[in-house]
């Protein structure tokens, strides 16, 4: 096959009907072209961010060195920028032979990880490592534009650093089994070779279209400002490049007036003057509570849980209807938070007892109809059978089937009749003594 030797983007055209052409063939070589290093009069040729580490060394290169030139070539489609750069061709050369390429995708965080293993298997500083054939580098190409996985394994970037090697001179009479002739297979070469550069400007094309791509040199890094002031957001975006909208948002108390999020978040990268989204906390929401007493338990709770409230529900005495609601605390028309918790009153079905003093006991029995009633008799000059006294009092709120006692007058008994006094004996009269005569 042909080698091409100075694959770069200069070389590379794209016809008005789509096609990818490679041009510039001055410096390429066919395999059996005697030795096919890049020592030409003690000079590299080719384009030093494009070549190869065999290349750079000038030991002998075949069909890899075009697919590592490739890899290069892909790398700069992606980031914008070449693998390598330097102050000179010989420390871009260097540079080649000794470091590791940055993954594209740490330049760019948008180039899916299946074209970092492309890249990096085709730039594999290790000829051994790399692609074999255009052939293979284009089918997982094909994968990484439609999604399915590829088949790159990890490059062996410490081995490839320290192993060398060893230069395999290509005799010019050397033959190979069963080899197809020779302008045969230089065309089949090259076919494969502008497939697949074909290939990597389907797989560009689909990442601009997908993902909206754009070279890192084009994007700026979103600057985080959630928890800033507004007026701090504000600067922040201004000053890198960048436009915003704000929108209000319920927040807790210490978050009012902050940012308390960002679309794209910290980090992002974006096109210059693209629009941040920050949303301004404005403190927490606030509700009324509504009015909820003569409704009913469960439609009580569910309109508190309609404007965010949480209800805590007691059963108390009341004379309302069972179920009720007969009270609310906060009561109704309060302003409160969110989530607020409302305490709801909820009646028994209580009953409030009447009076049926001075009721007879059929009629005080029908009056408390509902009430377990008992009665007490008790001597009264009430008329008897009517009631004198109740427990509990009138006005006391009962459940139905409490209890409640009645005393009930009773007749007096008869009273004793009192004896006459007996007449008292008259006195017997004293006896009358002669008085005797004084003796003088």
């Amino acid at each position: 096959g042909i080698i091409h030797r100075d694959i770069k983007p200069a070389n590379v055209m794209l016809s008005p009907n789509g096609q990818v052409k490679v041009m510039d063939f001055g410096i390429a070589r066919a395999v059996t072209q005697g030795s096919a290093t890049m020592t030409q009069t003690s000079a590299v040729i080719g384009t030093a961010q494009y070549l190869s580490p065999e290349q750079a060394r000038g030991e002998t290169v075949d069909n890899r060195s075009d697919i590592y030139s490739t890899g290069c070539l892909l790398y700069e489609l992606l980031v914008g920028q070449p693998p390598f750069t330097g102050d000179s061709p010989v420390s871009v050369a260097y540079q080649h032979v000794r470091e590791d390429p940055t993954p594209p995708s740490e330049r760019d965080p948008d180039i899916p990880a299946s074209a970092d293993s492309v890249v990096l298997k085709a730039m594999a500083k290790n000829p051994a490592n790399r692609y074999q054939t255009a052939a293979e580098m284009r089918a997982d190409l094909v994968r990484a534009s439609t999604g399915r996985p590829v088949e790159a394994t990890p490059v062996l970037t410490g081995a490839d650093r320290t192993q060398v090697v060893a230069a395999t001179p290509a005799a010019a009479n050397s033959t190979m089994l069963h080899r197809p002739p020779e302008r045969e297979r230089g065309r089949r070469g090259l076919g494969y070779l502008a497939l697949a550069l074909a290939v990597i400007g389907v797989f560009v094309l689909a990442a601009f279209v997908t993902k909206s791509f754009t070279s890192s040199t084009n994007r700026l890094s979103v600057p985080g400002v959630v928890g800033e002031s507004q007026a701090d957001a504000v600067k922040k975006l201004t000053d890198a490049g960048l436009e915003y909208t704000i929108k209000t948002a319920f927040s807790t108390d210490a978050q009012k007036g902050k940012v308390i999020k960002q679309d794209p978040g910290s980090g992002a990268r974006v096109k210059p003057k693209s629009t941040v989204t920050l949303p301004v906390g404005q403190g927490q929401q606030r509700v009324k509570v509504p009015q909820l007493v003569g409704v009913k338990r469960d439609e009580a709770s569910n309109q508190l849980g309609g404007v965010g409230l949480q209800p805590d529900v007691k059963v108390v005495p009341s004379d309302q209807p069972d179920g009720v609601v007969v009270s609310t605390n906060p009561i109704a028309g309060t302003d409160v938070p969110i989530h607020t918790t409302i305490v709801v009153n909820v009646s028994d079905g209580s009953v409030k007892v009447p009076n049926v003093i001075g009721q007879f006991e059929d009629q005080a029995k029908n009056t408390l109809k509902g009430l377990n009633v008992s009665t007490l008799d008790e001597p009264s000059s009430k008329p008897a059978g009517s009631v004198i006294r109740q427990n509990p009092p009138a006005g006391t709120l009962l459940k139905p089937g409490g209890s409640i006692t009645l005393v009930l007058a009773a007749p007096l008994p008869p009273s004793s009749p009192s004896p006459s006094p007996s007449p008292s004996p008259s006195p017997s009269p004293s006896p009358t003594l002669p008085i005797p005569p004084l003796i003088r």
